[in-house]
């Protein structure tokens, strides 16, 4: 009996992380909702003004989520750091040859990204299959993955069929009963 209750238990704690997750996941989609001043999408290939890289965005924050007051990227920008920043996942090859060695996940100033043309949109890095599956040559953006569709509304969905913490969490907000 001892043993099925340590289950029951278990389960409960694995059920309420879960709850956790999808109540959290739920008030990032509804913060990111309201796009006022967010220039740029997630999927989008876009190059950095100063450094030269491009890269995929992969997620933004309003405002910076830690201290880049010293950054050289960000000092002499007309703004500063009161600006949104980008997550981005960098083209390897220009990590190479730009950068002096191959980069993870780059934090950008809005005021450092600008658009670049059709044909210069494919990037490469090891990381983005998992987090943009597709890339779609007609539009010449990266389709996301279904979790990042949902917690940035307004992006191109990879797959027609979600499935996962994303849909637990759109299910939530659209069942009868739901907030």
């Amino acid at each position: 009996v001892q043993q099925q209750l340590d289950g029951a238990f278990a389960c409960l704690r694995i059920m309420g992380d879960f709850q956790e997750e999808v109540t959290g996941l739920v008030e990032r989609r509804t913060s990111n909702a309201d796009r006022r001043g967010i220039s740029f999408r997630v999927g989008q290939v876009l190059r950095h003004k100063k450094y030269g890289f491009r890269g995929v965005v992969i997620g933004w924050d309003r405002r910076p989520q830690m201290d880049v007051s010293g950054w050289d990227g960000v000092q002499g920008l007309p703004s500063g750091s009161d600006q949104p920043f980008y997550r981005m996942l960098p083209d390897m090859g220009d990590c190479v040859e730009l950068l002096g060695g191959p980069r993870d996940v780059r934090y950008v100033a809005q005021e450092n990204l600008v658009e670049l043309p059709p044909a210069h949109r494919r990037i490469s890095h090891p990381g983005i299959d998992s987090l943009m599956p597709t890339f779609d040559a007609t539009s010449a953006i990266f389709l996301p993955s279904e979790e990042l569709a949902f917690e940035y509304p307004g992006s191109p969905l990879a797959s027609p069929h979600p499935t996962g913490p994303a849909a637990a969490a759109a299910a939530a907000t659209t069942a009868p009963g739901g907030s």
